[in-house]
């Protein structure tokens, strides 16, 4: 796909994303990497936020969309619907409506 400037970018689902993201690491961070953390991974941290978003602001304009995110329209109307109650066909000598129960 080619870049349109009209796309809209959803920087409001990017940011929140990034932002999961950074939650994550700090955590994992804090758990297991305690003892590393210094100023350059709140620094590297903090550099990724505009990368992400960045990033996908550019993927947006040139047309990306998760397959995830893309919903479909949901019908106006209940998809169960109850099926009309059907009468019975009459009896014919296929369906055993001879006289008596004998087998040819």
């Amino acid at each position: 796909m080619a870049w349109d400037s009209t796309r809209k970018v959803p920087w409001k689902r990017l940011t929140k994303e990034w932002f999961v993201y950074l939650v994550i690491i700090l955590v994992v961070f804090g758990l297991f990497f305690s003892d590393s953390v210094n100023a350059g991974t709140f620094l590297g941290l903090a550099l990724s936020g505009p990368l992400y978003v960045g990033f996908g602001a550019v993927m947006a304009k040139f047309g990306y969309e998760r397959q995830k995110l893309i919903r479909t329209p949901r019908p106006s109307q209940p998809t169960t619907r109850s099926t009309p109650q059907r009468s019975r066909p009459a009896p014919t000598s296929r369906t055993g409506a001879r006289k008596g129960n004998k087998r040819r």
